[in-house]
C-alpha cells in the first residue's frame, strides 16, 4: 500500500499548496497598488501555482498505482479464501467418503441379516415350545431409535451434498 499511503500524504501536500496560493493571492491583492510589489507578489502567485500544478501532476499516476495496489491486494486475499474454501470442501469430501465407507460395512452387516430370521427362529421356537423347552422372547430394543439415527444420517448427507452443489454454483 505504498502508493496509497504516497497519495494520502500527496493530497495533504495539495491541500497546503492549494493554502500556500490562497495566502499568496492575497497578499497580491493587498499590494497591486503598488508596481513593485505587486510584480514580486505575482512571480509568489506564479511560482505558488507552479508547485501547485506538480504536485497534481503527480496525482493521477499515484491514483492508479494506488487503484492496482488495491486490486493486487484483494486478489491476495481472493488466493487465500481459495486456500480456505478449497480444505474446507476437501475436509467436507474426506468426512463423506468417510461416511461412505461407513455405509458400505453397514450394508454388508445388513446383508448378513436373513430376511426371514423372525419366521425361522418363530418355527424353532414353536417346536421347542411344543417338546417343552423355554424359549426366550420379548422386542428387538433399540430398532426404532437405529432406524431414526440412520435416517437423520441419510438426510444430513444428502442436505450437505445438495447444500454443497447448490452454493457451488451460485459461487461463480
Amino acid at each position: 500500500m505504498i502508493a496509497t499511503e504516497a497519495l494520502a500524504t500527496l493530497d495533504d501536500e495539495i491541500a497546503a499548496h492549494e493554502a500556500k496560493l490562497t495566502e499568496v493571492r492575497e497578499a497580491f491583492d493587498r499590494v497591486a497598488a503598488d508596481p513593485a510589489l505587486s510584480a514580486k507578489a505575482f512571480k509568489a502567485v506564479q511560482a505558488a501555482e507552479s508547485v501547485l500544478r506538480a504536485a497534481k501532476a503527480r496525482q493521477a499516476p499515484l491514483a492508479t498505482q494506488a487503484e492496482q495496489e488495491a486490486r493486487d491486494a484483494a486478489l491476495v486475499a481472493a488466493e487465500a479464501d481459495a486456500v480456505t474454501a478449497n480444505a474446507l470442501r476437501a475436509d467436507m469430501i474426506a468426512k463423506i467418503d468417510r461416511v461412505a465407507q461407513i455405509a458400505h460395512g453397514l450394508d454388508a452387516a445388513v446383508g448378513e441379516l436373513d430376511q426371514h430370521a423372525a419366521l425361522k427362529w418363530f418355527v424353532a421356537a414353536r417346536k421347542a415350545n411344543e417338546g417343552g423347552a423355554y424359549v426366550e422372547r420379548g422386542r428387538i430394543e433399540g430398532v426404532g431409535e437405529l432406524t431414526e439415527m440412520l435416517t437423520r444420517a441419510a438426510r444430513k448427507v444428502q442436505h450437505v451434498a445438495a447444500d454443497y452443489s447448490a452454493r457451488s454454483v451460485q459461487a461463480r
